[in-house]
């Protein structure tokens, strides 16, 4: 993953379409950061999150980021003078205690999302908040272009349902089970415009969703393909719209029992 992130870094969301960014804000309100607080944010990327969490706390606050690439976190903490760690999201080496952690889009990359909100939770001041981030619901209007991708991806590619991909209830369930309380969740529909056709691709290989481009043998069918699907899609002045439904799960670390 590290590899990964390290490849993307440069072009994360710096392709000319605005998508991980209005979530971040969108988070960081969600969480009702205020002034002066202490904040982590867990799996920071380029900042999407970080950068909003900084403004919130203000010069009274700190906010500390975390992520598994180096290169990510050069880059982020050299653009935003915030400190960002070289380290797994999943289990900060940090003591805290912190009055919130944060992260936008992490939660469903990590192998045990238990492990990791139990580690979060620790981290945390007796009344300090969770807020995170993750995929709920595709844009239905897509299904033609996923299937397409599916007839190219190996079956091992694949991601159904689960904690933090898709499934609320599931969700809740664990961030519970994990010692948070107040668990709630918000589903929220999301505007991503691409300008045409190609800027969609350029997206595509600047994220996670590279990892399954690489698994794929013959890209240019898969491209084809794909490619016939998008037309479909697309209005008349050849952009795309792509809806999808964003879940922010918030929690609350109770008094100790």
């Amino acid at each position: 993953m590290a590899a990964l992130f390290d490849v993307v870094a440069d072009d994360y969301e710096a392709t000319g379409t605005e998508y991980f960014r209005p979530m971040g804000r969108r988070l960081v309100e969600l969480a009702a950061l205020q002034p002066g607080e202490r904040v982590l944010d867990v799996g920071t990327g380029r900042g999407a999150v970080l950068r909003p969490a900084v403004a919130a706390v203000g010069d009274g606050g700190r906010v500390a980021g975390v992520d598994v690439s180096p290169r990510m976190a050069h880059l982020t903490s050299s653009a935003l003078g915030a400190p960002v760690l070289v380290a797994d999201a999943a289990d900060p080496p940090l003591s805290g205690p912190f009055d919130a952690v944060v992260g936008g889009m992490v939660a469903q990359f990590l192998p045990d999302p238990g492990s990791a909100l139990r580690a979060w939770l620790r981290l945390v001041r007796p009344g300090g908040r969770l807020a995170v981030s993750w995929w709920a619901e595709d844009d239905e209007r897509w299904a033609a272009v996923d299937a397409a991708v599916a007839r190219h991806v190996p079956a091992a590619v694949s991601r159904g349902p689960r904690p933090f991909s898709g499934d609320v209830a599931a969700t809740e369930a664990l961030v519970r089970a994990s010692g948070w309380d107040d668990v709630r969740t918000l589903v929220e529909e999301q505007d991503v415009v691409f300008t045409d056709v190609d800027a969609w691709w350029r997206w595509t290989w600047s994220h996670g969703q590279r990892r399954v481009w690489e698994s794929v043998d013959d890209l240019p069918a898969l491209r084809r393909d794909v490619d016939r699907r998008l037309a479909d899609l697309a209005d008349p002045d050849g952009r795309l719209r792509y809806r999808p439904r964003a879940a922010f799960t918030l929690a609350t670390r109770g008094r100790p029992r």
